[in-house]
């Protein structure tokens, strides 16, 4: 992908809450991610659709040779930072697309994963995925966001 550049990182866990929908956001490094593991697992068990390459077991060793500047952000269920997870999408920042300056957050894609869809709890979808798109503005990132290899048809 020569067009965007992947040189932006997370430093630090960082948390906001959503304005809309009073569930908390945290935003942190994919390495920075075994404080939410195991509440990582159980949301990619209950997804709306499943996407294994978004789930920790598959994510976490991909990010070695694929995860230069990828982040995660999670949506946590009851608004607090240790709250279940009911949302989570792995994106990087990319600052140019298709030859020309445009800011947006980039869903995470390499050549082994076959679906984008972000992780989205079943009972709690709606809800998740609306403090998804809503926290770029929670965490000053773009807010602009491309989902690549998401089915126009899968719920």
């Amino acid at each position: 992908m020569p067009e965007m550049n992947r040189t932006e990182h997370a430093t630090a866990s960082r948390t906001a809450p959503c304005g809309k929908t009073g569930l908390r956001l945290s935003l942190r490094a994919l390495g920075d991610s075994h404080g939410i593991a195991a509440e990582w697992s159980a949301l990619g068990r209950r997804a709306l659709t499943p996407n294994i390459y978004y789930e920790p077991e598959y994510a976490v060793p991909a990010a070695i040779p694929f995860g230069d500047g990828v982040q995660l952000l999670a949506v946590h269920g009851d608004g607090t930072d240790g709250g279940p997870l009911i949302g989570l999408w792995p994106f990087h920042v990319a600052r140019m697309r298709w030859g020309v300056p445009l800011p947006l957050l980039f869903g995470w894609t390499h050549p082994f994963a076959a679906t984008g869809v972000p992780l989205l709890d079943r009972d709690r979808a709606e809800e998740a995925l609306t403090a998804l798109l809503l926290a770029p503005s929670a965490f000053g990132l773009p807010r602009r966001a491309l989902m690549p290899l998401v089915l126009d048809d899968s719920a």
